[in-house]
């Protein structure tokens, strides 16, 4: 997946847009709240320095690319909020979110 996002935007400057149109991928900006957090540790471990503002960017698949019980799995970067974590123990017992996934990718969405 990674490889067939990054080489054209290597070969060319931009991305594939019919891929991402005919896969369902999204492509969102990390908030830059989570930018100093340990998501992004081993980036600010080897540089550092925190990562400056726009310079990730998170790739989400699609909510059908996944099992029943992961489709809500995918960490949401391009929010402020915090990132709820945890294995499938934990994702049980905090349910199911009261929105789908690609709801929350409004930037202006005030969901956390």
């Amino acid at each position: 997946m990674i490889r067939k996002i990054v080489d054209p935007i290597v070969k060319t400057g931009g991305v594939d847009q019919p891929f991402f149109e005919r896969e369902g991928v999204t492509l969102v900006e990390v908030h830059s709240n989570h930018l100093a957090d340990h998501w992004f540790g081993t980036w600010s471990a080897q540089y550092e320095r925190t990562p400056p503002p726009g310079s990730f960017l998170q790739i989400v698949p699609p909510g059908h690319w996944f099992c029943e019980c992961h489709q809500h799995s995918v960490p949401h970067f391009e929010l402020p909020g915090p990132i709820h974590s945890g294995n499938r123990a934990a994702r049980r017992r905090r349910g199911p979110p009261e929105f789908g996934m690609l709801a929350t990718l409004d930037p202006r969405s005030t969901l956390t």
